[in-house]
């Protein structure tokens, strides 16, 4: 009973946000579904909320998007829904076939320990990407899964000397093209996740999923735009041309990004940019401008301006771009530092302020989530973004997992494993120098970070700690290009991406884009007399 209060309440809170500006009439129309909400969820309980969205952190999966997309799919009535099934129409595979050769020893040390071949090797006889429920499901059936516990089917499937399987997500648009939803359908979607419905209804999920919401940290520019629709991909010559012209080239793919939350890169306004100050030809009120180029050229200058005076402050500079300039100076003021919470306290006091002004009826000004919401459809190459918490991870049976995806590094490289008291670990080598800050490096397993930092032998590294099965393990990752995306103390996933593979220049070991992984039990030392072959870590061996 209290979720349906909770839902009435919300509809009844933001009842002209859910309706639009087509008028009284059909704002009711849309609220009823809402009011009558008690088909979101089986028997008004929400625990099949907390099953999708703890599905939705297995799959690296935005959880509000993936709770939007059966709330759609099945008319409001989640009990029908099962979220490992909804998931598969977010996940891509990247399945290889394998044949696996032993190669013989070329050199031993005096020891009798092979230093250079020896071991396997891997040998690729086919490659396929596979996506979506049917083509996913097939594939499991015709590995031996069982499409019962998905995740569990991949990561055993995966586990195989014969596979080599990765995966990652993508986002709502595909997902929903690729389960054939109606326009009306992807407008419901879209609807929900604006209105920020759940979110405000289940803000301790933020600390369950990898989705928007649970980590901000440092949003950097260069990154590029992810899962955002083919208008808005339409139009990237466009800001590419004006951000050029205005000097802030290097924040194109979060131009986009803020194009797909504002319009989808639909209308004439795609930029949402008609109420800025750089517009001069048009009314100022929405949708003003009726030409889509102008509203590009209008809201890059708007964009320039606000990062400008957000001192680079990403976060900042889009909220402000949604809450107009009176944000800048109030979030100064208030810990100069973007939350959801402050930008939901600075709504609420702008609206009790200015009780008349546009959009305030409800007591909520703009979109506070704003920030947040455009976050979701960037690759931040900054640390500690929502990013590091989402995107592919490598499915795999077992305590441990490969810290690199297996087809990004140089088949044989796990053999290279060299005698503690010169060499701890391997070197996983990339194919060529373009992948360096290209391809990412993911914690083998559970654990807390207890180093980030720059080092002069190791460069960029990060340390973590792990307790499997009563055992004490700390894994190394050495040599990643730019800052890491975790910090020391921060706990993290199996799975969940650290930093990109790079180079320390000036070492002499360090001389090509590589991962320099080691791992100690029960911790590392200056010795480094606990280590361990990696290789029987990741396999099970040890």
């Amino acid at each position: 009973m209290m979720l349906k209060i909770k839902l009435a309440s919300f509809a009844l809170k933001h009842w002209k946000e859910l309706a639009g500006a087509v008028g009284v009439i059909l704002a009711i129309i849309l609220t009823v579904p809402f009011l009558v909400f008690t088909g979101f969820m089986p028997g008004g309980e929400e625990d099949k909320v907390k099953e999708y969205a703890n599905v939705a952190s297995e799959f690296g999966i935005d959880w509000q998007e993936l709770i939007a997309f059966d709330m759609v799919r099945f008319d409001n009535d989640l009990d029908k829904g099962d979220p490992e099934e909804a998931a598969l129409y977010f996940i891509e595979l990247s399945v290889e076939k394998l044949k696996i050769e032993n190669v013989k020893c070329e050199k031993k040390n005096k020891k009798g320990e092979c230093i250079k071949g020896g071991g396997t090797i891997e040998k690729v006889i086919s490659k396929k990407n596979y996506k979506g429920k049917n083509q996913i499901l097939s594939f499991i059936k015709s590995s031996g899964g069982s499409t019962k516990n998905i995740a569990e089917s991949l990561r055993e499937i995966g586990a195989k000397s014969t596979y080599r399987v990765s995966m990652s997500s993508h986002g709502i648009d595909e997902a929903m093209d690729l389960a054939k939803f109606t326009k009306v359908m992807k407008r419901d979607v879209k609807r929900i996740l604006d209105s920020g419905m759940l979110m405000e209804m289940y803000p301790d999920l933020q600390s369950v999923s990898g989705g928007i919401g649970l980590c901000i940290g440092d949003v950097a520019p260069g990154g590029s735009a992810k899962g955002v629709t083919d208008n808005v991909k339409g139009y990237k010559s466009l800001i590419e041309k004006y951000a050029k012209k205005y000097g802030v080239e290097q924040y194109t793919g979060w131009l986009m990004a803020m194009m797909q939350q504002e319009s989808s890169g639909m209308g004439t306004d795609p930029l949402q940019s008609s109420e800025g100050p750089y517009n001069t030809r048009y009314p100022k009120g929405p949708n003003g401008i009726q030409d889509a180029e102008y509203s590009i050229q209008a809201g890059v200058q708007e964009w320039k301006a606000s990062i400008q005076k957000a001192g680079g402050d990403m976060m900042i500079a889009v909220q402000t771009y949604n809450f107009g300039a009176a944000f800048l100076p109030w979030i100064k003021s208030h810990g100069n530092k973007y939350t959801l919470e402050k930008a939901q306290e600075f709504s609420k006091y702008w609206c009790s302020s200015h009780p008349s002004q546009l959009g305030c009826n409800d007591g909520v000004h703009g979109t506070p989530q704003h920030a947040m919401m455009v976050l979701k459809y960037y690759n931040n190459p900054g640390k500690a973004s929502c990013d590091s918490m989402g995107g592919d991870f490598i499915a795999g049976k077992g305590d441990f997992i490969s810290p690199m995806p297996k087809d990004t590094y140089t088949k044989g490289t796990w053999h290279q494993f060299r005698s503690p008291a010169w060499h701890a670990g391997v070197d996983l080598n990339v194919h060529s120098w373009a992948d360096e800050g290209k391809i990412g490096i993911y914690s083998i397993a559970a654990g807390k970070v207890t180093r980030s930092q720059y080092s002069s032998s190791y460069g960029n590294v990060v340390y973590i700690k792990h307790k499997v099965k009563g055992k004490s393990f700390e894994s190394v990752y050495a040599h990643l290009a730019y800052t890491p995306l975790v910090e020391e103390g921060m706990s993290v996933k199996q799975g969940q991406k650290i930093g990109m593979v790079g180079n320390t220049p000036g070492v002499p070991w360090s001389t090509f884009p590589h991962l320099h992984f080691e791992v100690h039990s029960p911790a590392w030392t200056v010795d480094k007399k606990n280590a361990i072959n990696p290789e029987l870590v990741v396999k099970g061996l040890f």
